[in-house]
């Protein structure tokens, strides 16, 4: 887990008396500017923020009349005095964590000339209830608006972004950028979304968060500090990424897909309520080093594994920390051509081994009409979520062969 500390800045705008620090840089009443073309600056730190901030549209150094046009990286970050901002200057970016952290920031207002916001720039902004985003946006960096407290609105005529429900997103929604940490109870993700963006649920305050199958992809703390999350059953991702559940303190089950073949540092750091892990894959994820658990109690949280997978698990770095690796999921095909079928009870849903190039998979009742069908790739599960109790017919058709087994359910 990485934690950036920097001092913090505060700010005060008035007149602009300027004196100069070197060529480039010069400081007007407590604010540095750097010169960042003929007649341009853009806002480089300051040493004394503090109430309403108005960011001017000109500033005067020596005898020229400078036009504000950004503000730098990190500029206003931690200025605790700070409550409320108001840009007059064109400004056309915002660098990445330029008022990260300013707890009692309060409002804000974009002008309709920004085209950049960056990583974390608003970042744990506790008190910054809503926030607007103006049609000029084309550019919002990862987690910039974490902590944010109510909603996030776009300007309907933004070729690149929308909001739904105070949710920020792409302009297809296909990917989900920031959920406000307001939102409570239980959060369907559309199925439209492919892509959680990192820190997107930053801090929430939700129960359950459900992903569709169409998620492939979800970024870095992504889940981080929802310290009510109580259950989450990963999609269809490869990689369970750096501090995606960190400090999630109130995780109780997890389920992990087939399709994950790593975790990194930090994955499941101080999930201290963690108690059932129900693992799809049958070659246990590779733990990036020791972190990927911590804080985790491995005598009493309890791994379900495939059967045919129980002494990988038990022999695999990080895995074999646990005491209770059980093997849960049971293997309900015949192998043939080198497809093999596994069912788990947990989830209702079956996972097939051996289908590299992916395979036609046909349920069928026991009066022979067909329940579903549907082309699926390797590792990826098959829900049998909504089917009635009783026995079904499975067939997997793929090039090297066809298995057919009875499932019950």
């Amino acid at each position: 887990m990485k934690i950036r500390i920097k001092r913090p800045f505060v700010f005060f705008v008035t007149v602009c008396l300027a004196y100069p620090i070197n060529a480039e840089t010069f400081l007007s009443n407590g604010v540095n500017y750097s010169v960042t073309g003929p007649g341009t600056v853009v806002v480089a730190s300051s040493a004394d923020a503090s109430g309403n901030l108005v960011v001017p549209s000109t500033v005067i150094y020596g005898a020229t009349d400078y036009s504000v046009t950004g503000i730098s990286d990190s500029a206003f970050m931690a200025s605790s005095g700070l409550t409320d901002v108001t840009i007059q200057a064109p400004i056309s970016s915002i660098g990445n964590d330029a008022f990260a952290y300013c707890f009692h920031l309060a409002t804000l207002s974009f002008p309709s000339t920004v085209v950049s916001i960056g990583a974390g720039a608003f970042g744990g902004c506790v008190s910054l209830k809503k926030v607007f985003i103006p049609a000029s946006v084309a550019s919002i960096g990862c987690g910039a608006f974490r902590g944010c407290s109510d909603s996030i609105n776009v300007d309907g005529n933004n070729a690149c972004y929308s909001s739904y429900n105070g949710i920020l997103y792409n302009k297809q929604q296909t990917v989900l950028m920031q959920c406000p940490t307001a939102r409570r109870g239980q959060f369907n993700v559309p199925a439209s979304v492919t892509t959680i963006d990192g820190d997107a649920f930053w801090r929430c305050n939700l129960t359950t968060i459900t992903l569709p199958e169409t998620v492939s992809s979800i970024g870095y703390g992504a889940f981080a500090f929802c310290e009510k999350l109580n259950s989450m059953a990963l999609s269809p991702v490869t990689t369970i990424r750096v501090n995606t559940f960190l400090g999630c303190s109130a995780l109780v089950n997890m389920t992990i897909p087939s399709s994950v073949a790593k975790m990194e540092d930090g994955a499941f750091w101080n999930c201290t309520s963690l108690k059932n892990i129900h693992s799809y894959a049958v070659k246990p994820p590779v733990l990036s080093d020791t972190t990927s658990f911590y804080n985790v109690n491995k005598g009493s949280a309890f791994i379900y594994v495939p059967s045919d997978s129980k002494e990988a698990y038990m022999a695999a770095v990080g895995w074999k920390n646990f005491a209770n690796i059980t093997a849960e999921f049971t293997s309900v095909g015949r192998t043939l051509s080198g497809i093999k079928m596994y069912y788990d009870r947990f989830s209702k849903s079956v996972c097939i081994d051996g289908c590299h190039n992916g395979c036609h998979v046909t349920i069928y009742d026991m009066n022979g009409k067909i329940c579903l069908t549907e082309t699926i790739q390797e590792h990826v599960p098959l829900s049998f979520k909504g089917f009635l109790h009783g026995v079904y017919l499975m067939k997997i058709d793929s090039q090297t062969g066809i298995v057919s087994e009875k499932i019950s359910l």
